[in-house]
Formats: structure tokens, sequence, C-alpha cells
């Protein structure tokens, strides 16, 4: 069932397309200097959606994490046991555009109310 901030984010978004799951999972893995929409799979099950102007950065700093059994640090930290990661990007390149962060927030935002990954479950319940 999906939360209250779930169908406030989706109708506060709308205008803002969401890939299929089966297009998320078809993206590529992130390179050097990418911006976007980051995917965290187990097989073909979405755990985890995350921004970041350094995908592949975030990628090696959650893979550092992971092996002491923690994914970020909050209250809520958990381990997140992905074994594939995919990105949107949406910018690439060492110059990020003052718009990105914005952009990116959007984005997040639309993508995990529209899928409500199990690891993004402090998010849904209103916490960014």
């Amino acid at each position: 069932m999906p939360t209250a901030w779930s169908v406030r984010t989706r109708l506060e978004l709308n205008r803002i397309p969401v890939l299929p799951l089966e297009g998320m999972r078809a993206l590529p893995e992130p390179v050097e200097f990418d911006a976007g929409i980051y995917f965290l799979w187990d097989g073909d099950e979405l755990l985890y959606i995350g921004k970041s102007r350094d995908v592949l950065g975030r990628k090696t700093y959650q893979d550092l994490v992971n092996k002491n059994g923690v994914f970020h640090e909050s209250p809520t930290a958990k381990f997140i046991p992905y074994d594939a990661i995919t990105c949107l990007v949406v910018q690439n390149g060492w110059y990020a555009d003052q718009r990105l962060d914005g952009q990116l927030q959007n984005l997040e935002r639309i993508y995990i109310a529209t899928y409500e990954p199990p690891y993004n479950i402090g998010y849904i319940n209103g916490f960014t």
C-alpha cells in the first residue's frame, strides 16, 4: 500500500517520466564523473535508490561501508546485500551544472515514491 508521502510526491512530481523496472535494470553501471540516480539490485529485486554527483565514488564508499556491515551513518543504518548497480546518468563530466542538485533530488524522490524500495524506508516515511 502506498504511503501518504509516496502519494504526495507522485502528485507533486508527476511531470517527471519514470522508467519501468526493466528499463532501470538495463541501464549501464556508473563510470567516472557520472552524476545521477543509481539503483542497487539483488538479482531482479530493486533494493535501494540513491543520488550522487559522483555515483562511482558513492559506490566505492558503499562497498567499503558494506564490508563493515552498515550502509550509511544514520540510526537506521543497514547492510545492503546488492549484487549489481545501474545508473540513470543526468550529467557526466568534472563540471557540475548549478541546477544539478535540484534535478537529482527531484528524480530520486519520484523514483523512490514510485517503487518504494525496502532500503529507502526512512525516506518513504518522510525523512530526507
